[in-house]
C-alpha cells in the first residue's frame, strides 16, 4: 500500500512539473492623446505572441452629443469589418460622454497578411516569433509607455 501511494505522489508532482512549465507574460502598453486613451494587453506563451486585447475610450465633446447616432453607425462599420477577420473580435458601448471599443485578436489564428495590416512586421520578430522585447522596443521608439508582466 505504501508502493501505491508513492508512485501516487510521484505521478502528481511529474503531472504537476509538466504543466507548470509553459511561462504565460504580458505586456501592458498604454497611449494617451487629448480625449481619448488606448489600453493594449499583448500576452505571450513560449511559442510567441497569441494574443492582443485593445480597449479605446474616445470622449464625446458636449457640442457632438447630438452626433452620438452618427458615431455609432461609423462603429457598427467597423465593427461589421473586424469581425469578419478571422480571429478578431470588435465590441462597443457608446453613452453621452464616450465611446468605448474593445478589440480582441488572437493572433494564433492570423495570417502574416493580416498581421501586417494591424502593423505588425517581421522586425518584431525574433527566431520566427513576435518577441515581447521587440514590441516594447516598437512602442517606446514611438513613445508610448509599457510594462512587462
Amino acid at each position: 500500500m505504501k508502493k501505491l501511494i508513492a508512485i501516487a505522489l510521484v505521478a502528481l508532482v511529474l503531472a504537476g512539473c509538466s504543466t507548470g512549465g509553459a511561462k504565460t507574460q504580458t505586456l501592458a502598453c498604454k497611449q494617451e492623446a487629448e480625449g481619448a486613451s488606448m489600453d493594449s494587453t499583448f500576452t505571450f506563451t513560449d511559442a510567441g505572441l497569441t494574443s492582443l486585447k485593445q480597449t479605446t475610450v474616445i470622449a464625446i465633446p458636449e457640442d457632438q452629443k447630438d452626433s452620438i447616432d452618427s458615431i455609432t453607425t461609423a462603429l457598427d462599420a467597423s465593427k461589421e469589418q473586424i469581425n469578419a477577420i478571422d480571429g478578431a473580435t470588435y465590441e462597443y458601448s457608446v453613452n453621452e460622454t464616450a465611446a468605448t471599443i474593445t478589440v480582441t485578436y488572437d493572433v494564433t489564428k492570423m495570417d502574416d497578411e493580416t498581421l501586417l495590416g494591424f502593423g505588425f512586421t517581421d522586425d518584431m520578430k525574433v527566431d520566427g516569433k513576435f518577441n515581447i522585447d521587440k514590441i516594447a522596443e516598437t512602442y517606446k521608439a514611438i513613445n508610448i509607455n509599457c510594462e512587462v508582466k
